[in-house]
């Protein structure tokens, strides 16, 4: 099984473990990786990056979280969640992604409540 990302660091193309992946995401019109250290420029697509590893998961259009690196959901904010990862940064799940979260929660027997 195909475990790491090539990225380009300053020209340099290097490969970086999925474990290290906080999340990808999309700013303007490039893909970044995002690890404890730095982002890295990388050249797939989101949508091919989704499919590699049953641990990224898609919370909105434009990033996908490793599901390692997540520290907690925060349901707090109205109708929103929030993402908290490792590396002490949010993410909001798009409204359209919420369900695939409790589907991904609930496989996972990870106990939520959910707020009516």
């Amino acid at each position: 099984l195909w475990r790491k990302v090539v990225v380009n660091n300053n020209n340099i193309l290097s490969e970086i473990s999925f474990d290290e992946v906080i999340c990808f995401y999309s700013d303007k019109k490039y893909n970044y990786c995002r690890t404890k250290e730095k982002s890295y420029k990388i050249k797939s697509k989101l949508y091919e990056v989704e499919k590699l590893d049953p641990n990224f998961i898609r919370i909105s259009k434009a990033c996908i979280v490793n599901s390692k690196q997540i520290k907690c959901f925060d349901l707090s904010e109205t109708g929103q969640i929030v993402v908290v990862l490792n590396d002490g940064t949010k993410e909001f799940v798009s409204r359209r992604k919420v369900k695939d979260i409790m589907e991904f929660l609930d496989e996972r027997s990870i106990w939520y409540e959910k707020f009516n």
